[in-house]
């Protein structure tokens, strides 16, 4: 200490312990006070992420096996108070999978001028193995009557998409609620509501600008901008638009209006997307698996919503739209395993080695005799499995219970259309394409198609406007729509002519 004004306080190495006696969290601080410098602090910490796992606050953190984190905070209070910190994260191995996650960088700026001024910097910053994400966000502040002038930024060169999602997944997932759940006595309580719009005390504008987004070397977003303008009692997006290459161009707006009542919310918005390559994105969603869905797709929707919170606002959202495509490969009807049967296989072997003995006809009908149903199974299977389709469409609705509806499903190529609809079924905390799907689709065939179908006695001797024959059995989709699953289409027809195979001959 040097004089009355001046102070200096120093801690030792402090630890904080589990119940157990693990080390949750390690570090030291330091606080002082000189004329010059005004008053000024500093912690250093680091902390194990397993270990603060078991604690209920960090509970999301269950889904890493390992990790580290340090980092450091300072303050400086003065004239302008002053607040820095910086994270690192590192060594980071997902439990799921076993994966090695990025690196993470994160660091914050705050400085609160005397004059209510408040300026705010936080880069965030991902490696993994050389392969770099950068984000940063920036927000000035002014007062401005009650409340404030706004001007805020989120930019970025380059952000790999699975990286960000990854550690999302590991500290935002929802946490688990605590206790029993409320015992409902039957009398209703009225539901809340806001009295003032949720951003009434702040107007101003709100920016994106990010160069790239990918996902893995098959997907990439480019341009990536938006702008929101915010007043008193009105929230718009602007616009937010973004370019998948050279052709497809996406483009959005929406706006979210309050108005004092029972339901002070409503939103409205559309948004568009043109020569979408759907390849691309099921092959980075599973760089694998063949893509469900190849060819360019035109987009349009719309949606609304209403509520008393911008929470349940959320939650009451509704909308459509429309995808549209013309020349492309459908693999929805693919079974989940290509293994051709036993019996599909022994009927090949059979017909390879004494089709020069007994001629074509006569292997033909000792393969239908032998192998029965099973192997036109098969080859209603490998036909189905990989379509090129001339047109497809299909309309999706959400309506106000999450779940969506697939109208007006459509497809048509030179041997098969497809015409039905289905239901994706909401499940909470998973993305759209992996909820429970459940379509049905009827079938028209002809030319070699049609003549299979005939065989298995699938056809009910009628014909649509299109004159392609028409099936007594549809087909049935499970699985999600990232990976649908015909399975029970392709069972349900083998088991039904089991009685058939065992019939004797007339």
């Amino acid at each position: 200490m040097s004089g009355p004004a001046a102070l200096k306080v120093q801690t030792g190495d402090l630890t904080l312990q589990s119940a157990a006696g693990a080390s949750l969290f390690a570090g030291k601080g330091e606080i002082t006070r000189t004329k010059e410098t005004g008053l000024r602090g500093a912690i250093t910490f680091n902390f194990s992420i397993p270990a603060l796992a078991t604690q209920p606050l960090f509970a999301a953190a269950q889904a890493v096996t390992a990790g580290q984190g340090s980092g450091e905070i300072r303050l400086a209070l003065g004239e302008a108070s002053q607040v820095e910190a910086r994270l690192t994260i590192n060594g980071l191995v997902a439990r799921e999978q076993g994966l090695m996650l990025p690196v993470a960088n994160l660091s914050f700026r705050a400085v609160a001028q005397n004059n209510g001024e408040i300026s705010i910097q936080a880069p965030l910053l991902l490696d993994r193995g050389g392969q770099r994400s950068d984000l940063n966000f920036s927000l000035e502040l002014k007062p401005e009557g009650p409340g404030y002038g706004v001007v805020g930024k989120l930019t970025g060169e380059q952000i790999e998409l699975a990286d960000a999602l990854s550690l999302a997944g590991v500290f935002l997932a929802p946490a688990a609620p605590e206790g029993p759940e409320p015992v409902r006595t039957g009398v209703a309580t009225p539901e809340a509501r806001d009295g003032i719009a949720a951003w009434s005390r702040f107007s101003g504008t709100l920016s994106l600008d990010v160069k790239s987004v990918t996902h893995g070397t098959d997907w990439a977003m480019t341009g990536l901008t938006g702008l929101v303008k915010l007043a008193p009692s009105r929230l718009a997006l602007e616009k937010l638009e973004a370019a998948f290459g050279e052709k497809s161009h996406f483009a959005a707006k929406a706006a979210i209006t309050y108005q004092a009542g029972a339901v002070p919310y409503a939103l409205t918005g559309d948004f568009s997307l043109n020569e979408f390559d759907a390849g691309k994105f099921f092959k980075a969603l599973e760089p694998a698996k063949p893509a469900t869905l190849e060819g360019l797709f035109n987009v349009q929707g719309q949606f609304t919503g209403e509520g008393p919170t911008l929470v349940r606002l959320a939650e009451h959202t509704r909308g459509n739209f429309a995808l549209t495509s013309r020349q492309g490969v459908f693999r929805g009807l693919q079974r989940t395993s290509n293994r051709v049967s036993l019996s599909s296989k022994a009927v090949e072997l059979g017909a390879s080695v004494l089709g020069s003995i007994f001629g074509t006809q006569k292997v033909t009908r000792a393969a239908e005799k032998i192998a029965g149903s099973a192997y036109f199974v098969d080859q209603l299977a490998q036909s189905l499995g990989e379509l090129n389709y001339d047109q497809f469409s299909v309309k999706l609705v959400r309506d106000t219970s999450l779940n969506v509806t697939l109208e007006d499903i459509s497809l048509v190529s030179p041997e098969i259309r497809l015409v039905g609809q289905g239901t994706v079924t909401y499940e909470a905390d998973k993305p759209l394409l992996e909820q429970p799907l459940n379509s049905t689709l009827a079938i028209a065939a002809r030319g070699k198609l049609e003549q299979l179908l005939g065989k298995l006695k699938l056809l009910d001797g009628t014909r649509d406007e299109l004159g392609y024959a028409k099936t007594n059995q549809p087909v049935t989709l499970g699985g999600s729509l990232a990976k649908p699953d015909p399975t029970a289409f392709f069972t349900r027809i083998a088991t039904a002519k089991i009685s058939e195979f065992l019939a004797p001959e007339n």
